[in-house]
């Protein structure tokens, strides 16, 4: 036993965990009861890192909710003469660090994009009408549809940004507009291509860490 403890006191790269460790099951050390404080301060400071991780869950939950209620109220889409509601859906994000040469350290790329090679909304032609109820604080035209880019699996945003995206503003340039209440009955001008499209709020207030987005979805089919 006192062989052990020679051997523990001569090696100065012998982790403090580990000597609390060594301490709690009972081999002696001159300064096991500081040992045994420090291992029961990590346990602890490990108890508060769950802790946090687990309010942060709550909160963004929670802020998922607020930023639902004050987006927008509800954005509709005509199917065979009925409204049906498009589901809202936050997109999903994934940051992937640039290559990093020497000292300088490449610029890092974001993909936005949504579960599923297809939105759960399929409009019934290539001229939808929608319709828009805004939320408090927003008009018509802080809303835009934006075109995404399919594949296998899921949808992405073509840009991180909706600034950055092609997209076209529900305003009378590019849509009949009227108004009903206070929603707005919107269908494009033009026809749309065949794929899958989103319309979002441009002045939405961002989500979490990664800037996610709400989103309406819905496709286009291929004639």
């Amino acid at each position: 036993m006192v062989k052990r403890q020679t051997l523990i006191t001569k090696q100065p790269d012998v982790s403090l965990p580990r000597i609390a460790r060594i301490a709690r099951i009972g081999f002696t050390h001159p300064d096991k009861d500081k040992f045994v404080k420090f291992e029961k301060f990590v346990v602890k400071r490990k108890n508060k890192s769950k802790f946090h991780k687990g309010m942060k869950y709550i909160f963004s939950i929670l802020f998922f909710l607020c930023a639902s209620a004050i987006g927008a109220q509800k954005v509709e889409i005509q199917v065979s003469g009925n409204w049906a509601e498009i589901p809202v859906q936050q997109t999903q994000s994934e940051l992937k660090p640039g290559w990093k040469i020497v000292d300088y350290q490449m610029k890092s790329k974001l993909t936005r994009y949504l579960s599923g090679a297809h939105a759960s909304q399929l409009a019934e032609d290539n001229r939808p009408v929608f319709r828009v109820t805004p939320g408090e604080e927003e008009v018509l035209v802080d809303y835009v549809l934006v075109r995404l880019k399919d594949t296998k699996y899921y949808r992405k945003m073509y840009k991180p940004l909706l600034i950055e995206c092609n997209y076209i503003r529900l305003e009378p340039k590019d849509f009949d507009v009227r108004a009903e209440g206070d929603s707005f009955i919107c269908q494009p001008r033009q026809p749309l291509a065949p794929g899958e499209y989103i319309l979002a709020c441009i002045s939405q207030r961002p989500i979490g860490e990664l800037q996610d987005l709400l989103v309406y979805p819905f496709c286009i089919a291929k004639e």
